[in-house]
């Protein structure tokens, strides 16, 4: 089995409980029997566009392997990807790799980016085309009340169009001797902004 959620505790917004919440079994002949369903009893195989290939991405191929269906990668430099990724009618790709980022560090501008229908109709592939998804994350966004997020949280599990394959900001680096990031009071974080201990030893005269 396993557990996926959005976001992490730094977010304002988030709620630890969702990551207690069951979501998916690791059932490779329940999956199996769904892909005959669907049509493919002989399995299928589906590209990726990303521009690397990282480790949750090799555990998704493995998984995928097991029941049947072969995960190959189509990968591009950044501007060949910021092409591809608006081009899903193209057919070159089935699955896109793509980062999101947390607007201001809220859970409300991370649903918001799941869920803009309008950004989606400029071609963007953040957002959705999903009126009732849609209103519940604008909902979310200007009524942060723990039912409103919990809501968007769920409505965007349920509705698959995005599974989170890791979580947190991959952006900031740690230093033993850094006591504590900075964060502006519209709770976005400085990345280039930090406390640092007295004998913090890295700059040097000359």
């Amino acid at each position: 089995e396993a557990c996926y959620w959005y976001g992490n505790k730094w977010l304002t917004g988030y709620d630890e409980s969702w990551e207690q919440q069951k979501r998916y079994e690791y059932d490779p002949d329940k999956a199996k029997e769904l892909l005959k369903e669907a049509g493919y009893p002989n399995g299928v195989t589906l590209v990726m566009l990303s521009q690397k290939v990282s480790d949750p991405m090799l555990v998704l191929q493995q998984n995928m392997a097991e029941v049947g269906i072969t995960l190959e990668w189509l990968l591009a430099d950044e501007v060949q990807y910021n092409i591809l990724k608006t081009e899903a009618n193209s057919l070159q790709w089935d699955i896109l790799s793509y980062g999101i980022s947390t607007h201001k560090g809220t859970m409300g501008g991370l649903f918001k980016g799941l869920g803009d229908i309008n950004t989606y109709a400029f071609g963007q592939m953040c957002g959705a085309h999903d009126q009732e998804l849609h209103d519940c994350c604008m909902n979310a966004l200007y009524d942060q009340t723990p039912d409103n997020m919990t809501a968007a949280h769920e409505m965007l599990l349920d509705k698959v169009y995005y599974t989170p394959i890791y979580r947190g900001y991959t952006f900031i680096a740690t230093h033993p001797k850094i006591e504590a990031a900075v964060v502006q009071l519209d709770i976005e974080c400085c990345g280039a902004a930090s406390l640092f201990e007295d004998d913090y030893d890295v700059y040097y005269e000359g």
